[in-house]
């Protein structure tokens, strides 16, 4: 993890949380490592190989519903000059007991025959190669691990190298072909020949019980689609260099003849069918799994069990701390939530706006690199988060957690029922703003007739030719503080209006406005493949889902649960402050109109409010928001790290 995230992570203490969905997925394609393997000399029989220059690729499943089963997927023939090596038929020298591509009573067949053409000139290898792959990735979205034996055009590996590879590596060993021969007209396996005491030859005694039960499922599975022809003869028994090396369950499983109408649907419902087959296998033989003898068992079972206790603890302090944030952080956070959440109309919808493909596609970005999604000053705005999400074991399970109300929306005036603007007609306000709005609209109209009624009554009596010298002088006064209580009411909604007006501008100054609505965009790469755009305080509760595996990951986990309750504690301090401010910007609204207002009857102060203390307080509490703004755009700036 970058040592600057992990600082950023510490910092962003005051930055705020959107409302981001769930996304969810089965399988995580890079939660798959992969390791080549090779024939080693120490494996039995490696010693009657003749091409073993390559190797075979292991893909290892770490997906949650991992099985612990390895399927050996052997793509027949594809080894350039395999026809001009020989290997011996059996592993004891003797001689082969059956017809096939060697004669019976030969004791060397091909190290790996070239395959057949089918009608429309495909090689038998490209098809074979066309089906393992995808059965592969049905295999592993399984929670299978594989074994591929070939995933290209040629690989130096001959019939013995990959039946020996298999018996050390896998669980099992399928091996994919299809039939040139005349009078095939469907898939069938290829089974163990009983003719001279074949099956009483080792390894093929210990075995061919169960090579056999494999082949039945692999047909069985191939029936169950329906639309795959199945041969007459389900099972042709002869006497092959992998049946004949095999220490596990092994099948040749011969998947239709030369006349069939190749296709990539065709390689996948052949594929399904093989899968079906290997499925219906191990669930008949759970006992089979983890067979091959690459390990020492005693030291597997001793450093097994000695994992599996720290596991257990970290696993167990891991829930302890997921409790923990659950009670100090998402309980609190979730009755702040309430101010923004009520049905009142105040919900905001914060979407995911990019998945992994658009990320990387040219479309909006311009055919810039993945940093540059909207526009140069969106890009500026909204700094991008790269997560591996590999050793974190992040998924498109891992939930994004919603949490619509924090200092983020609070300092950028998101929080419907806290707008403090009685001005703007389309202003998104809550019902007690509009009350009040209502309250001040009257107010301001009876100080306005009152004040016309003032008028008036100096008007006349200055007029009056009985009126007294010193009266007079009274209704002079009175003119005067007529004209004051004008100024004070036409100024308090002035000030009021302006401040608002002010606030915008400087929002907009400091780029603090509503487009910038989810500030940071994450992405999570080479595990989960997909993006969501949030807050700050959204990405710290994020990574607090982290796995738990590991020390490292377990002080993580509690780095960032910590955080997070620190920064649910500032969103309850910000919360207060905010209804705190709003009850009294609520109340100076009402009060300001009416203090000018009683100017006019020489009253300098209401309610213990003169008019520039009303003034003060009014622009001190209305500033509130802005500070708040204004520190988390520096935090944002500070911390975040840009694309």
């Amino acid at each position: 993890m970058n040592k600057k995230t992990i600082v950023a992570v510490i910092l962003i203490i005051f930055i705020s949380f959107p409302n981001v969905p769930y996304v969810y997925a089965d399988y995580d394609a890079n939660k798959i490592t992969k390791t080549q393997i090779g024939l080693k000399s120490s494996y039995q029989y490696s010693e009657q190989s003749k091409i073993n220059s390559d190797t075979a690729t292991l893909y290892t499943n770490n997906n949650d519903n991992k099985k612990n089963i390895t399927v050996c997927v052997n793509a027949g023939h594809g080894t350039n000059g395999g026809t001009a090596v020989k290997t011996p038929c059996h592993p004891d020298g003797t001689a082969k007991v059956t017809d096939g591509t060697t004669a019976k009573g030969e004791t060397e067949a091909y190290a790996v025959s070239t395959g057949m053409d089918f009608s429309n000139g495909t090689p038998e290898a490209e098809a074979t190669l066309g089906v393992a792959l995808k059965l592969k990735e049905l295999l592993l979205e399984d929670g299978y691990n594989v074994l591929m034996i070939r995933e290209g055009d040629d690989i130096q590996l001959d019939n013995v190298a990959r039946t020996v590879i298999a018996n050390n590596n896998a669980d099992c060993h399928v091996s994919l072909h299809f039939d040139n021969t005349s009078g095939i007209t469907g898939a069938y396996y290829i089974g163990v020949p009983s003719e001279s005491g074949y099956r009483e030859m080792e390894p093929v005694k210990s075995i061919w019980e169960k090579s056999e039960e494999l082949g039945i499922c692999l047909i069985g599975g191939l029936r169950s689609m329906g639309d795959i022809p199945i041969n007459g003869e389900e099972n042709i028994p002869q006497d092959l260099t992998q049946t004949s090396y095999s220490t596990i369950p092994s099948m040749v499983i011969e998947l239709g003849n030369a006349d069939l109408d190749l296709s990539d649907a065709l390689y996948q419902r052949l594929a399904e069918g093989v899968y079906t087959g290997i499925a219906n296998f191990f669930n008949q033989n759970p006992n089979l799994a983890n067979s091959s003898s690459s390990t020492n068992s005693a030291n597997k079972k001793k450093k097994n069990v000695f994992e599996a206790f720290f596991e257990a603890f970290f696993e167990l302090l891991g829930g302890a701390v997921d409790v923990i944030k659950t009670v100090l952080g998402d309980l609190p956070q979730l009755l702040i939530d309430l101010i923004q959440t009520i049905p009142l109309g105040t919900w905001r919808d914060f979407k995911i706006t990019y998945t992994y493909n658009e990320l990387l596609s040219d479309g909006e970005t311009g055919g810039k690199n993945r940093y540059t999604l909207v526009s140069e000053d969106a890009t500026r705005r909204n700094p991008f988060i790269d997560i591996d999400g590999t050793d974190e074991e992040f998924s498109r399970d891992t939930e994004i957690p919603v949490i619509p109300a924090d200092l983020y929306c609070f300092a950028n005036g998101n929080v419907k029922l806290l707008n403090t603007n009685i001005f703007d007609k389309k202003e998104d306000r809550g019902i007690l703003t509009n009350f009040v709005v209502v309250i001040v609209r009257v107010i301001i109209f009876l100080s306005a007739a009152f004040l016309i009624g003032m008028l008036i009554w100096h008007g006349i009596n200055m007029v009056r030719s009985t009126i007294t010298p010193k009266s007079k002088a009274g209704h002079k006064e009175g003119l005067k503080d007529f004209a004051k209580a004008v100024l004070m009411l036409i100024g308090s909604v002035l000030i009021m209006a302006m401040s608002i007006y002010f606030m915008k501008l400087l929002f907009k100054t400091f780029q603090i406005d509503e487009t910038d609505k989810l500030p940071i965009k994450v992405y999570v790469g080479a595990n989960a493949k997909y993006s969501f755009q949030t807050s700050g305080i959204g990405y710290i509760r994020y990574m607090s889902e982290l796995a738990s595996h590991g020390l490292v990951n377990l002080m993580l986990k509690i780095l960032y649960s910590a955080v997070y309750i620190i920064c649910v504690a500032v969103n309850l301090v910000t919360l207060i402050i905010m209804i705190v401010r709003y009850i009294i910007l609520m109340y100076l609204t009402i009060l300001g109109p009416i203090i000018g207002t009683a100017c006019a009857l020489h009253k300098k102060d209401v309610l213990g409010y003169t008019y520039q203390k009303w003034i003060t307080s009014y622009l001190a509490w209305t500033s509130i928001q802005l500070i708040l703004a204004l520190a988390y755009r520096f935090i944002l700036e500070l911390c975040i790290p840009k694309g």
